[in-house]
């Protein structure tokens, strides 16, 4: 005698480990303040999800609540004078804050190295919500650092890396060990400007290299030369 089992039907509705997380394909452009002004990829980690739990809950949940504070930090900065050293035209950059919330994150998380920092966006959720779910590439990441550079400096670092601790606690109190995270972080954000300068020489040498009839070429020479001055 055979039996027939009723099998449960199970809801189909799948959830994305991060909804709404851009994608190459299909980037977020913030909207431009002004007509005719620079459009940037951004993100909207207010509309990302980890399983069925808004990555926001998520991190409350959690008890991680830096990126929260971070992202908040990074959202009353004005940003205009990062944003204006971009071309009006061609494919659209990373937006700045987006980009310097990678970085402020991941050096306050000990990360120096470009490489680290592409993998910090792509699998760490605090960073994810610091940044806005952008996942640049280690090569992207460097030419950014090097096209702010005169913005991003030693006291630009330590300046916000003070104001994130002091948001990050009840009081704004100096604690024992402020100095040494401050000092770290940009020993950290060191390593890194010095990664970015020489993979932006070696890049310029190598299109030298492989185009040396091309018209930019001699442009191309004077970069690898200051990169290399730089170092």
């Amino acid at each position: 005698m055979s039996t027939t089992r009723k099998v449960p039907q199970l809801d189909n509705q799948q959830f994305d480990l991060f909804t709404g997380a851009p994608s190459a394909s299909e980037p977020i452009l913030s909207r431009p303040a002004l007509p005719g002004a620079r459009r940037f990829v951004s993100g909207n980690p207010s509309q990302m999800f980890v399983g069925t739990v808004r990555l926001e809950q998520y991190l409350r949940d959690s008890g991680e609540l830096t990126p929260l504070t971070v992202a908040k930090l990074l959202d009353e900065q004005d940003w205009e004078l990062f944003e204006q050293r971009y071309a009006l035209t061609g494919r659209a950059p990373y937006a700045p804050r987006c980009m310097m919330g990678l970085i402020l994150y991941g050096i306050m998380q000990g990360v120096h190295s470009l490489r680290a920092l592409e993998r910090l966006a792509r699998l760490d959720v605090g960073c994810m919500w610091v940044c806005g779910g952008i996942a640049p590439d280690h090569a992207n990441i460097g030419r950014f650092i090097t096209l702010h550079e005169a913005s991003l400096t030693h006291d630009f670092f330590e300046s916000l890396t003070r104001s994130v601790l002091q948001a990050c606690r009840s009081s704004s109190q100096r604690v024992a060990g402020d100095g040494t995270v401050i000092e770290a972080a940009c020993s950290h954000y060191k390593l890194l400007k010095e990664e970015a300068v020489k993979s932006q020489a070696k890049a310029a040498r190598e299109a030298l290299a492989q185009a040396p009839a091309d018209p930019n070429a001699q442009q191309a020479e004077r970069e690898a030369r200051e990169c290399s001055m730089m170092r």
